[in-house]
């Protein structure tokens, strides 16, 4: 299934580098009347589909639909990075997840990338995004961070050789609470002084 087929319906198919799963969805701006139902029974090991259900285009409520599992292409490895305990830093909006376990817990997986290269073969990846990834730190400077890489089976990656990552930190906003506290502490003088003067008349 390809998107040369699905465009003959209005339907296009988008890959997500960021958590590895497709999005099938109504091609923007145009105009679709008809109700599309898929199933995927044959290829949803592919698709990262339930293999059972049957899935819904109507282009009203229900305008895309998405894989329910990360997309092992072509028996790749599945990277996943995430932010270690040891760290002075967290993510910002953590979320649940049993990529450890069995168990959700609160996690701070922040990355998926899908590998396949040779296991001789040298990995190179760079992200460049505007979506950046908040976090919130600890203490009130970054000492001790660490990353973490598992592979698809949130196992230690056997073989891994030497690498490179750097990683920016981008200060968005910044609270000054020194002059937060001197304008607080002037208003109070304020009030204090405005008492007094009103004491004595």
């Amino acid at each position: 299934m390809t998107n040369e087929f699905l465009i003959l319906y209005n339907i296009e198919i988008i890959y997500n580098q960021i958590d590895s799963t497709f999005i099938f969805r109504n091609v923007a701006g145009r105009i679709n009347i008809f109700k599309h139902y898929l199933n995927f029974s044959s290829s949803y090991d592919l698709y990262g589909l339930d293999s059972t259900t049957l899935y819904e285009l109507n282009n009203n409520s229900l305008t895309f639909f998405k894989s329910i599992k990360p997309v092992n292409m072509m028996a790749d490895r599945l990277l996943k990075f995430s932010i270690g305990q040891l760290s002075d830093f967290k993510l910002k909006n953590t979320n649940y997840c049993n990529y450890m376990d069995n168990f959700f817990s609160n996690c701070n997986l922040f990355l998926l990338v899908p590998i396949n290269v040779l296991p001789y073969e040298i990995i190179h990846y760079e992200r460049q995004t505007e979506n950046y990834i908040p976090i919130e730190l600890h203490k009130n400077n970054i000492k001790n961070f660490e990353i973490v890489c598992r592979n698809q089976d949130n196992s230690e990656i056997a073989g891994l050789g030497d690498y490179i990552m750097v990683l920016e930190f981008i200060n968005i906003r910044k609270i000054d609470y020194m002059v937060r506290i001197l304008q607080l502490l002037e208003l109070i003088y304020f009030w204090i002084a405005k008492y007094l003067l009103l004491q004595k008349i």
